[in-house]
């Protein structure tokens, strides 16, 4: 059975994670819209909803629209609206 890692010790391994795409193929690496929406998901779960926000928003900016990356994107996009609506940002949710 798998070890649960506590919700810091998960957010720090995916920041590592993600570094290292970043030093493998750039900021804009694919391989790293996944890992951020992670990212964003488990700041949520911590009440961080600043770093969440970010998390997700650069999924938005960064993901290219290729096939590869519609699941991430689409995904950073509800988590997004979700956290503006719970925020009582309604009007920029809708437009996410």
């Amino acid at each position: 059975m798998a070890e649960l890692v506590p919700i810091a010790e998960a957010r720090s391994l995916l920041a590592r994670a993600i570094a290292a795409y970043e030093a493998d193929g750039g900021p804009k690496n694919p391989a790293i819209a996944p890992v951020a929406v992670r990212a964003g998901q488990l700041a949520f779960q911590a009440n961080d909803l600043l770093a969440a926000r970010q998390w997700f928003e650069r999924v938005l900016a960064d993901a290219t629209g290729a096939k590869d990356q519609l699941e991430s994107r689409s995904l950073a996009a509800l988590e997004l609206a979700r956290l503006l609506l719970d925020a009582g940002e309604r009007q920029r949710a809708c437009s996410c």
